[in-house]
């Protein structure tokens, strides 16, 4: 009788040993899955913005280019309107022609 009496009084404990690990357990889980939360929100912060950053100097750079590029474009299509009208005359014909 005793020894059934202590036997509950084992099982009994345990049972609330068990109770409180759990509740530990269950705390400290969540306490890491907040702080990983946290972390990772954090990182994927840092991120984002690294990359915004890059691909707005990279779009400020693609627009310089354009700028660059239809320059010397304008240039480009400047300087061949004036070889036409150097090799043509004021109408439109062929001034070299025209001499002889």
């Amino acid at each position: 009788s005793e020894q059934a009496s202590r036997t509950e009084q084992l099982i009994s404990q345990l049972s609330r040993e068990k109770s409180v690990l759990a509740q530990v357990v269950v705390q400290a889980l969540d306490e890491f899955e907040a702080q990983m939360g946290r972390v990772l929100a954090d990182e994927l912060l840092a991120l984002a913005e690294a990359q915004h950053s890059f691909h707005a100097d990279t779009a400020a750079q693609m627009q310089t280019l354009c700028v660059t590029l239809r320059s010397i474009g304008a240039s480009s299509a400047n300087a061949a309107s004036d070889k036409r009208s150097d090799w043509t005359g004021a109408d439109g014909h062929n001034a070299n022609a025209n001499a002889n």
